[in-house]
């Protein structure tokens, strides 16, 4: 098996992180609340953990996610911590969302007041226009992909689809997302020739 990028660590991430409780599971893996060991500034982690063979092309998904979290810098985007690779398994760390998904919060409490509504508006519309500024684009917004911090916080998670719009690759043309969630002229990207940022095709 090929080694894993040089931005994976191969430590032992347990020296680092203490899982606690499995809080979730997806496509490529499971997701844990974590402590993090011997670093005040973060207490609480989540840490996505992946079975992964290198040499598949599946893996391009997951390192497309890492490489867009670990670029990312902003109050609306969910922090990167680290990653690590041990015995066939991908550790991804990342800040930890305890008020969890609006997704779960509508199905535990029902519908959002207009308030409510406004403000994880608001706030996620800032992340996505932070991902426009730096030429991404997340593909995939939706309540699961939403999380609230134990403050109120409102945080763009879930970066595995997100594309990386470069010099290099000026159209992108693929359909990915969900469609339930999708709006009509993004589903219509292929049609199109691309998608459209501040008003220039990409």
């Amino acid at each position: 098996m090929e080694n894993p990028p040089d931005f994976i660590s191969k430590s032992n991430p347990h020296e680092d992180y203490q899982l606690i409780k499995r809080i979730g599971s997806g496509t490529y893996g499971d997701v844990y609340h974590a402590k993090v060991i011997n670093d005040a500034e973060k207490t609480d982690s989540a840490v996505k953990i992946i079975r992964v063979d290198f040499e598949k092309e599946d893996f391009n998904v997951i390192k497309q996610e890492i490489i867009v979290m670990r670029d990312c810098h902003h109050v609306n985007i969910t922090k990167y911590f680290a990653s690590y690779f041990r015995k066939d398994k991908l550790w991804i760390c990342m800040e930890f969302c305890g008020g969890g998904s609006l997704q779960d919060i509508y199905n535990q409490s029902g519908i959002f007041d207009e308030r409510q509504i406004a403000y994880c508006t608001r706030e996620t519309l800032r992340g996505v226009a932070y991902l426009h500024e730096t030429n991404k684009v997340h593909r995939d917004i939706k309540g699961a992909n939403i999380l609230l911090t134990n403050q109120g916080h409102v945080k763009l998670a879930d970066f595995g689809i997100a594309a990386q719009l470069t010099h290099t690759i000026n159209k992108r043309k693929s359909f990915i997302g969900t469609p339930y969630w999708m709006a009509p002229e993004v589903a219509a990207v292929e049609k199109k020739g691309g998608y459209v940022m501040y008003g220039q095709s990409v």
